[in-house]
């Protein structure tokens, strides 16, 4: 076995290996990136009337629970 076969041999299998995770994580992100513009583009819930009265409804509920968690955070120490 000549030193460019034993090289050949070390880096030949860990580069495949690289490139091989390299593209798969690439073709992952460039599929999950079109699925979820093709997603965001067909749906309808971010313009509906259902979204902003859900995030109203997420908001008051916080503000309204605001003093309670405030005298159970002071109870607490």
């Amino acid at each position: 076995m000549t030193a460019i076969q034993f090289a050949s041999s070390v880096t030949g299998r860990p580069g495949r290996v690289l490139i091989r995770t390299v593209l798969y994580i690439i073709n992952l992100m460039t599929f999950s990136t079109l699925a979820m513009k093709d997603w965001l583009a067909r749906n309808r819930l971010f313009r509906s009337h259902s979204y902003s009265t859900t995030v109203a409804q997420i908001i008051f509920t916080g503000v309204d629970a605001l003093p309670t968690i405030t005298v159970i955070g002071l109870a607490t120490g």
